[in-house]
This record gives C-alpha cells, sequence and structure tokens, in this order.
C-alpha cells in the first residue's frame, strides 16, 4: 500500500522516502501534476475498496489538486454524492467541475483568495479545507471544523509550533480561525500531516 500512495504522490511532483521509521515529503519547487504516459489523457486518481487507494485520503490529495499546477480527475469509485463539499473549494476562486456525482476534475495552479467556508463533519474534508487555507496568504475561517480538534487535537499547532502566524481558536458552532496563513505551510505542514494519516490508518489496518 505504501508504494499506491508514494505513486500518488508523484503524480503531483512529490516524492516520498521512508527511512529510520520516518516518511519524508519533498517537493523540488512548486507543486506540479506531472503528465502521465498517455499525454492526451488527464492524470486521475481514483479512489475504490481496499486495496486500492483509500477513499478516506480523496479530500486530501483534492486539496492537493486545487493548488498544483494542472488538471487532475478525482474518481470516487465508492460513494455517491461524496464530493458533495467540494463546492466549498470555490469559494477560494478554486476551479473545479464536478462531472458526475463520482468525479471531479481540479484546475489547479490559480492565485486563490481567503474565505470563509462550511466544513460537513468529515475529519478528512475539513483537513483538506484548512490545507487549502493554510496555503493562501490572508485570513481564512473554517466552520463547524471541529472534526479536526477531535481526531488531531494539536495538528494546527504541531504543523509549525514556532509559526506565530498559525492560530487557532474556538469558534460559535465548533469553527476555527486560522489568521495569516503562509504559502510555506502546505508543503511543509500539510503534506506532512498527510503522511501521517496515511500511516495511521495503514497500521490500524494491519492491526
Amino acid at each position: 500500500t505504501f508504494p499506491l500512495l508514494d505513486r500518488t504522490f508523484e503524480k503531483f511532483g512529490v516524492k516520498i522516502t521512508h527511512e529510520d521509521g520516518w516518511s519524508r515529503a519533498t517537493c523540488a519547487g512548486p507543486l506540479k501534476v506531472q503528465t502521465p504516459f498517455t499525454s492526451n489523457v488527464l492524470t486521475k486518481v481514483e479512489a475504490a475498496p481496499w486495496p486500492y487507494f483509500p477513499v478516506d485520503l480523496l479530500p486530501i490529495f483534492i486539496a492537493l489538486g486545487v493548488r498544483a499546477e494542472g488538471q487532475v480527475m478525482f474518481w470516487n469509485k465508492v460513494y455517491d454524492g461524496a464530493l458533495g463539499w467540494t463546492g466549498e473549494l470555490s469559494k477560494f476562486g478554486a476551479h473545479v467541475f464536478s462531472s458526475d456525482p463520482h468525479r471531479l476534475i481540479t484546475f489547479g495552479g490559480n492565485p486563490l483568495t481567503p474565505a470563509v467556508v462550511e466544513s460537513p463533519y468529515i475529519i478528512r474534508v475539513a483537513i483538506a479545507l484548512f490545507m487549502v487555507a493554510a496555503s493562501i496568504e490572508g485570513r481564512s475561517e473554517i466552520r463547524n471544523a471541529a472534526p479536526i480538534r477531535r481526531a488531531l487535537a494539536d495538528m494546527v499547532h504541531a504543523a509549525n509550533p514556532d509559526d506565530p502566524a498559525i492560530a487557532a481558536r474556538t469558534q460559535p458552532l465548533g469553527g476555527f480561525s486560522w489568521s495569516e496563513l503562509r504559502n510555506t505551510t502546505l508543503i511543509g505542514a500539510a503534506l506532512g500531516a498527510l503522511v501521517g494519516i496515511a500511516i495511521a490508518m495503514l497500521r490500524k489496518r494491519k492491526a
């Protein structure tokens, strides 16, 4: 399964290395969608039942697709209507197109702006919205983001504990606000968090 996740990262120009019990994400330059062998076909991330790409991680890779230069098709082969939350990405100025209830195309690499967005009560979706917000200069607010704190209580500060630009505070309805989040957060923190989440999921399944 690790090679499958590693190959998926490579589609966005991200290299994952595993050494001494650690997984590290590196990216040479800005995020950029890699051209597949068949150049006239869209790069795809397809989620299907185990042992294929886990559907739980699809929202987080959609966040990468929004920020990476190029186009990617995301295909949820498990659930109907599970991509409905992606309309919130448009509030950041992201260009996303819903082909049908199972498929979404991101047109990434365009400038985004801070926004106030609503998160459904889905942990990975809340984290995906955080990733996008964290990559944009300025103040963004994620409402109803309590799942982040429920699942990963220290995620915000663990992402970059020494950066005073990252702050979280409880809002009405369980929302969080992040003020003045910087572009460097996306690669340095969100990718690291994604690798940790993926490893935790795999260890749980092995157990």
